[in-house]
Formats: structure tokens, sequence, C-alpha cells
């Protein structure tokens, strides 16, 4: 019992930690297995979570319907989820404005922020509407310097900036000196357009509208089990491009402005689907799983979408302690290596569960209370870019 307070306790403080530092957060029915390192493949206790990455296991506890709690991911990169708090909105509208918005408080770096979203139901026949949206801040060496030093945008502010140090791009050092006449900046606009050099926003969305699952069930002589599944999806992506320039009539300050890139706008559509399949052997505390992504290619413009297969194993040795490893990749599609993951989760009352675990790369945490899904990592492994890369 006293090791099992001291276990308690340590994943009490690495999960309070976690929640300070994460870049990721899921909510709802994802956040299940992403606590858990992102594996699950294999679990088949609770379709309602198992099925959104598995679609076997809509059909593995026989029940007819199961609602899917809607789930919220965010996926951040160069910045926290708790920057993301309030813009969503703007990540996901099409609107040159609120492409600067985001670049003028995220130009620091190149930044990231994703929102992903699933809710429908499950069961032998599940229907889903499940999509993601990303926001990609790309600033240039001088616009991250400039953002860096505080955006100075009047001529007083740049001459200041650059005499104190704070400027230190050569490139955008050069144009405020040239800009210089008589001891101030004569032409702000020509600063500008140094900052707008390799600066632009994206905005990508693909999403399911609806995503149809289909899942059943056989029984063996001996006793051992077999679900299988696929998920049908009707896919749609766009993707838009703004490059930053300085506002038009404007060259006493800096005054930026985002103009859409029509040269690299994409939409599309196709059909895509995944399979899976769950066995649980007789007299077995173990069971097996196996997803293949994109089964079928949905062939989008712009999207990677190759074939993905991925093996899982979970167990319940115990009435209150579940563990799940899986084998994520192994054809390396994305030219990218197999990824081992893996978590537990520990039912501590009816109401409350515990759960960690690594996602090949970063530690992941996260609880249920009352039913509800909360997880915390650093690079949240169950998002649909995963699969689809765009």
């Amino acid at each position: 019992m006293k090791v099992l307070r001291v276990v308690l306790f340590v994943l009490a403080l690495a999960m309070m930690a976690s929640v300070l530092s994460a870049s990721d957060f899921n909510f709802g029915s994802y956040a299940r297995s992403a606590a858990m390192g992102g594996a699950g493949l294999a679990l088949t206790d609770d379709p309602s979570t198992s099925s959104v990455i598995n679609p076997a296991a809509g059909a593995a506890t026989g029940a007819r319907f199961q609602f899917v709690f809607p789930s919220l991911d965010v996926h951040t990169r160069g910045a926290s989820f708790s920057d993301l708090r309030g813009r969503t909105s703007e990540v996901g509208r099409n609107n040159g404005s609120d492409a600067i918005s985001l670049l003028e408080d995220f130009g620091k770096a190149p930044t990231t922020l994703a929102v992903g979203l699933v809710a429908g139901f499950t069961g032998p026949i599940g229907v889903t509407a499940e999509g993601e949206v990303q926001g990609i801040m790309t600033p240039g060496g001088a616009f991250s310097n400039w953002a860096i030093a505080g955006s100075p945008k009047t001529a007083a502010a740049l001459t200041a900036a650059v005499g104190s140090g704070a400027i230190s791009n050569a490139s955008l050092v050069a144009a405020i000196n040239s800009s210089i006449s008589g001891g101030s900046i004569t032409d702000v606009a020509a600063i500008t357009n140094v900052l707008a050099a390799a600066t632009d926003v994206q905005a990508k969305l693909i999403y399911a509208a609806p995503a149809v699952s289909y899942s059943t069930g056989f029984a063996a002589k001996n006793g051992s089990k077999l679900w299988v599944g696929a998920r049908m999806r009707w896919l749609q992506s766009e993707t838009h491009t703004w490059n930053v320039q300085q506002s038009a009539g404007v060259t006493d300050r800096v005054s930026l402005d985002a103009n859409e890139d029509l040269t690299k706008q994409t939409k599309d559509s196709g059909f895509g689907a995944d399979l899976g399949l769950i066995l649980q052997p007789k007299n077995s505390i173990a069971q097996w799983g196996v997803v293949i992504n994109n089964f079928v290619d949905a062939n989008l413009d712009g999207i990677e979408t190759p074939r993905m297969i991925s093996v899982g194993m979970a167990s319940q040795p115990r009435a209150k302690l579940r563990y799940a490893v899986d084998l994520v990749n192994i054809n390396k599609a994305f030219d990218e290596n197999p990824r081992l993951r893996m978590g537990a989760e520990l039912l501590l009352t009816n109401n409350l569960v515990l759960r960690a675990g690594n996602s090949g790369t970063d530690w992941t945490y996260g609880l249920s209370i009352l039913g509800l899904n909360f997880a915390f990592s650093n690079n949240a492994p169950n998002m649909i870019s995963r699969v689809l890369r765009f």
C-alpha cells in the first residue's frame, strides 16, 4: 500500500508539471489514448474512446450504439496550448487580418497552432464528424528579430532598437540604416519590405463529414474472439497562404497587411478508408490489435496519405490496472521509423482514473473525472495530422 501511495504521489507531481509545461491538450474521446502515450489499438472496454483509433472496437462490447463524447485536441509548436485560448476562430478563418494578428503575436519563431474536433456515435455501425484546422506562422529571420525586439513600428522606435542592439538581424539593420537621412528614418515602407521577406501565414483544413464505420465480431470454436472493422471517410481539404507586405498608403510606420497567394491555394476531396482488427485469444489476459490507416488512399492534392500499419497489445492483469503497448508505423510511412507507444491507467474509483505513458518522443499524462477524459503532452500523438500530413 505504501508503494502505491508513492507511485500515486510521483504521478500527481509529474502530471502537475506536465500541465504547466504542456504544449498540447486533449479533451474527450481521444484523450484516453493520448494520455497513455497514444497507445490503445487493442483496447475494447470502452468503444466510445477506442473506436476513434481502431474501427474494429465499435462491435467489441456488443452494445448497439455508444455516444462518442466530443473530442477537442490542441497541438502547438512554438507556443503553449494556453496561448491558443480565444484564438481558435482566428486560426480557422480564411482572413488576412486574422493572419496578421496571429503573426504579430506568434512571430518570434516558426509556430503552428492546430485544433482537432471529433463527435458522433459508435457501435457495429458508427458515424462521426471529424476535422483539423492549422494555422502556420512562418516569419523570416528579419521579422523574428523585429518581433523579439518588441515589434517597434515608428521611425524613432526602430532607430532606438538598432542603437540598443535589440535589432541585430543584418538585413534589417542594413534596411534601417539605408533609410536614415539626416539622423532620422525617411522610408519605413522600405524597412517593412525587409520584414515581409520569407514571411507568410498558412491556414490548412481537412475534415471528414461524415466518417462511417462498420465492425463485426466472430467467435472461434476454441473460444477466441475476433473483431474486424473499417472506417470510410469522405475527406475534404483546403490550404490558403497569405504573403505579408506593407499596408497600402502607409509610409511613416510599420503597418502590415496580407494578400492571399492564389497560386498556392488548394481545394480537394476524396474517399479514404482505414481497416482494423482486434483478437482476444481464449484464456489470455492480453488481446491484440492491428490498424491500417489510409488503406484506401484519398489522393488529396497537397496531402500526404501513405498507408500506415500499426500493431498493439492491451492487457488488464488486475481489476483496477490496464496497460497498452503499440508499435506504430511498422512499414515506415512518411520515411519515419516505427515508434513504440506505451501507457497505463489506474482506476482509483469508479469516477477517477489516472493515466500516464510515453509516445516514443514525450511523456504523456491524463485523468478521467466522472467519465470526462483529459490529457497533457508536448506532442499529441493522435491528431488527424499524424496519419494525414498537410
